[in-house]
């Protein structure tokens, strides 16, 4: 649970769901993840629900299937290591999302907790079979 003051000294309590993409115990990127962690801030962010990802066996937009089955599940933040910029484009508007690039799932979790994660504001390549959508003649 997060608590939140309030201008006339009332705070209100907010429970967060959070979600990570993890793939033998390292935080992923939503479209290769091998399974999906999401936790409740009001237990401690203990893990309220693990499932598989559904970008698994999406023909294509992987990053965004498991994105949508975020917002189905009212999950509020992300915690990526990396994610495209289709699906970034998806999830701006319907999650926040942070950075933990490099990290395992311990060390991304502690670092949210601790507010050290970066929020994400642009798509964060991986390296997942990067590649260019620009022809020869586009430098």
């Amino acid at each position: 649970m997060l608590v939140f003051p309030l201008i006339s000294g009332i705070a209100i309590a907010v429970t967060m769901l959070v979600a990570i993409p993890v793939s033998d115990g390292e935080v992923s990127g939503p479209g290769e993840a091998q399974e999906i962690l999401v936790l409740d801030s009001e237990k401690g962010f203990a893990v309220r629900e693990r499932y598989e990802n559904p970008a698994l066996g999406a023909g294509s937009s992987p990053g965004i299937q498991m994105i949508r089955s975020l917002v189905e599940r009212n999950v509020d933040a992300l915690i990526v290591g990396h994610i495209g910029m289709h699906a970034f484009s998806y999830a701006r508007n319907r999650l926040i999302v942070y950075s933990s690039e490099g990290m395992s799932y311990e060390e991304a979790v502690a670092a949210y907790r601790k507010g050290a994660l970066k929020k994400v504001d642009d798509a964060i390549p991986g390296d997942h079979g990067s590649h260019s959508h620009m022809g020869p003649h586009s430098q």
